[in-house]
């Protein structure tokens, strides 16, 4: 018999219009502080960057990747894990018969 099948949280529109846009914010609803405090410390760093040199539009484009490819590894985690625990249930069902 076969576990059911769970379905994985997926992130939402806004998180990655968030993750995007304002990075700093999506890293504080994460409840990643540091990471936040890092992201918004680039982002103050890009709007200057941004009227001088042009730099600081790749400065926010690091950053929102940066913000993205986190919303992306939690989501990945979370597959991971319910993957371990479906496998786990399957060999307690298998020893247990």
């Amino acid at each position: 018999m076969s576990a059911p099948i769970t379905e994985v949280k997926r992130p939402t529109f806004f998180a990655y219009l968030l993750a995007l846009f304002l990075p700093p914010l999506y890293f504080f609803s994460r409840k990643r502080i540091v990471a936040g405090i890092v992201s918004l410390i680039l982002l103050v760093i890009s709007i200057p960057l941004l009227f001088l040199f042009g730099i600081g539009f790749f400065v926010w484009l690091f950053d929102a990747a940066w913000a993205i490819w986190n919303l992306r590894h939690e989501m990945l985690e979370a597959h991971i894990q319910d993957q371990a625990n479906r496998i786990a249930k399957a060999m307690k069902e298998e020893k247990a018969a």
